[in-house]
Parts: C-alpha cells; sequence; structure tokens
C-alpha cells in the first residue's frame, strides 16, 4: 500500500512545475523534522538581519569581522615559533626602554671620598689588559688600556673604534688600526680637514657634544668656535648605524659629559650596542670640595646612571689631577 505522503504527490502533481514545487516542501518538512534547531535558528536570524534597523545590521557585521580577526590573530600567533615571540618580547623591551628614563637611585653625594671610591673601585676583573698608545710614539696620556678577555670578542679584522680628542697625537688610534680595528677618530682643534689617515683610520674634524652645531672647544688657553655634533649622528654618517661598537675613547676636556648627557637620556639604544669605553674624567682630583657648584658634583649623577646602564668600571688609573677609566658593559656580545 502506498504511503500517505505518495498519495498526496500523485494527487496534486499533473504538472512538472508542481512536481517540483511539492518535492521542494516534502524535503524541507524532512529537514525540520530532523534537525537538531540549528538549521532554524539560521533561517531566523537571516530573517531578523532583513526586518531589522541597517545600523544595527551593521553593528553585528563588524562584530563578526573583529570575531574573525581576531580568531585569525590567534591562529597566527599558534604559527609563531618561539625565536618570533622571544624577538617580538626582546622589540617590546626595547621599545619600553626607549620610552622611559633609566630606571636608577642615585644616593646624595656628600663627602670627597666618596667620590673617589666611584671612579677608584673596580667593579669586575680583566684577564687580558692590553695598552694601545703612548710612548714611544705618543705621549703618556694618549695611553688607554683596552681590557681584550675574550667574553668582549674585540677581534682583528672585526672591531670598530670611535675614538675623540687626537690633539696631533695618533699613537691610540694607530695602535688599534695595527691591530685590526676600523678607527674613525674625531678633533676639530687640529686645523685639519677630513681624511683617510691609513687604510684603518679615517680623521673626521668633528668634535662630540649632545647637539649638532658649532660650539666653544679647546683646552689650556687656546678655545675656539668648533663644529660638533651627537655621537648618534656621527655614526649614522659613517654608515655603523645599530652595529656594535668595541670601543669608544674620549679623550675631550669635560666634552664627555655632553656624551655621557645625551647618550644615557637621549641615545640608549645606541649606547647599548657599545662594549668599552675608556675615557678620562675631568673633574680635579686635588680639589676635594664637594659644594653643589663643584664638578664632582656634576660628574656624580652620570657616574650613577652609567652603572645602572649595566656598564663597570673595568680599569682604572691615576692621570695626574684626572682620573683614566674604562667602562664595560658585561653581555653576551
Amino acid at each position: 500500500m502506498a504511503s500517505p505522503l505518495w498519495q498526496t504527490y500523485r494527487l496534486l502533481g499533473s504538472t512538472r512545475i508542481s512536481k517540483l514545487i511539492i518535492l521542494l516542501l516534502i524535503a524541507m518538512l524532512l529537514l525540520f523534522s530532523m534537525d537538531d534547531g540549528s538549521f532554524r535558528k539560521r533561517i531566523a536570524m537571516s530573517y531578523a538581519g532583513r526586518t531589522q534597523d541597517p545600523g544595527i545590521a551593521e553593528e553585528n557585521d563588524l562584530s563578526k569581522e573583529r570575531e574573525l580577526a581576531k580568531e585569525n590573530d590567534l591562529t597566527e600567533g599558534n604559527d609563531l615559533t618561539d625565536e618570533d615571540r622571544l624577538a617580538d618580547k626582546n622589540n617590546v623591551a626595547e621599545e619600553k626602554e626607549l620610552e622611559h628614563p633609566l630606571a636608577c637611585n642615585i644616593p646624595a653625594l656628600q663627602t670627597y671620598s666618596q667620590f673617589l671610591s666611584a671612579i677608584k673601585t673596580l667593579e669586575t676583573h680583566c684577564n687580558h689588559p692590553k695598552k694601545f698608545g703612548g710612548p714611544p710614539k705618543g705621549k703618556p696620556d694618549a695611553r688607554k688600556i683596552i681590557c681584550m678577555d675574550e667574553r668582549f670578542r674585540i677581534e682583528p679584522e672585526n672591531c670598530t673604534v670611535f675614538s675623540f680628542g687626537i690633539n696631533r697625537d695618533f699613537s691610540f688610534e694607530d695602535g688599534m688600526g695595527r691591530y685590526g680595528c676600523q678607527v674613525f677618530a674625531y678633533d676639530p682643534t687640529m686645523g685639519v680637514e677630513d681624511h683617510q689617515r691609513s687604510e684603518k683610520v679615517r680623521f673626521i674634524a668633528t668634535g662630540i657634544s649632545n647637539y649638532n652645531g658649532t660650539k666653544l672647544v679647546g683646552m689650556s688657553k687656546s678655545w675656539s668656535m668648533q663644529k660638533v655634533d651627537r655621537f648618534e649622528n656621527l655614526v649614522k654618517a659613517v654608515g655603523m648605524e645599530g652595529r656594535t661598537i668595541d670601543v669608544v675613547k674620549l679623550d675631550v676636556e669635560l666634552a664627555e659629559i655632553d656624551f655621557l648627557q645625551d647618550m644615557l637620556f637621549n641615545s640608549r639604544h645606541v649606547l647599548k650596542n657599545i662594549k668599552q669605553i675608556a675615557m678620562e674624567i675631568h673633574s680635579d682630583l686635588y680639589k676635594k670640595d664637594v659644594s653643589q657648584l663643584s664638578s664632582h658634583q656634576v660628574f656624580w649623577p652620570y657616574l650613577n646612571l652609567m652603572r645602572c646602564a649595566g656598564f663597570k668600571l673595568i680599569t682604572t688609573r691615576s692621570g695626574g689631577k684626572w682620573r683614566e677609566v674604562v667602562w664595560a658593559q658585561e653581555k653576551l656580545w
């Protein structure tokens, strides 16, 4: 015996079009009878979307787009390797470092002995100190001691030196050049134009400061207005932007304060790429005055900020009333 559905089909299906309509209706009935409710929800949502306010419809569409974008972001995040995630974290950390001042607790300078301790006390050890410059070809105060320990990786034919304050004595710069380093030597007071001194040593007649322009520079009784520039600009000018710098030498008659101020407050992203800084501190040690206007008070915050930036004194020696120090940044180079 034929089913009721089949009998209805035979009675009503007198034409092909009628048969198609009936088949569609039967299919819909079957779907509704077997559906768990999701199909009916979709139809209801579609109908609501056609009848609701256009503004609400747009909000719903935007919401769906946001959800889809979020899912895509999560999927992309799952595809990242551990190295990618570490690089992202490092980039965020560097951005924060550039955005915020250097966190540093600077105690008050109260005594002369406190200042002496800050420039005489070694904070890390060097097993292989090497002297560059000075006698027999140069003056004693041109000699600098660089730590050549393996951890600093100052390798011949793969090292870079920036030297400020030549005063016609190239013994340090020539020595670093013979070792195999590329040397950029700066001094605006010699009356000499920019030139290539040797294969490894390039001379540039510009002084170091915390701005780009001109400044009264010199030593003793000889002072004149000369061209100066920021360290970051000078690094960019010779194509060393973003690259590691093995040694920076400063013998610049108090302009080291300009260098420290600029690097610690404006160019920490450059400072972090420097392995060692050999510096003559021009704070008169024959004077024990630590009053507010003394040179010791001027240097004091920068000595502390250098330590907070990750540098430690690795060598220190007397230079008469000045002090010769080398700051080293100990990290994986």
